[in-house]
């Protein structure tokens, strides 16, 4: 038999002698994943590949890294494998340049902004003298 309480009823203990109170809230549970496993994130990715497309950048340079350190070890310290992981930095460097473009601008405009404010002060203390 379940009673409606109002949420201004004082605390109250249930059958089990837990106390419960109406006037706090209780945090929800964390939502159920959706994908668990091993494949998990391979399946997160699938579910929308084109607004997720950075995982796969990511996963192909982590991924990559495994391969180079294989080719490493198996041709004694030759130069192919640093070649290779050189060319992948610079292509993930720049591809990170392009990615965070828009807070690069931003830091330039919170730079800009920090130096009108110190003009602003500037001449707001001669204008008071």
């Amino acid at each position: 038999k379940t009673q409606s309480r109002s949420t201004m009823d004082p605390p109250h203990a249930d059958d089990d002698g837990h106390i419960t109170d109406s006037f706090i809230e209780r945090d929800p549970a964390p939502p159920k994943r959706e994908h668990t496993g091993c494949c998990a994130p391979c399946k997160w990715f699938m579910d929308a590949p084109l607004k997720r497309y950075h995982f796969l950048v990511f996963l192909v340079f982590g991924l990559a890294t495994v391969v180079w350190l294989c080719m490493f070890a198996l041709t004694a310290g030759g130069a192919q494998a640093f070649i290779l992981a050189g060319v992948a930095c610079i292509v993930a460097s720049i591809y990170a340049l392009f990615h965070f473009k828009t807070l690069l601008n931003l830091k330039d405009q919170v730079d800009k902004m920090n130096q009108l404010n110190m003009t602003f002060r500037k001449e707001n203390k001669a204008l008071k003298k």
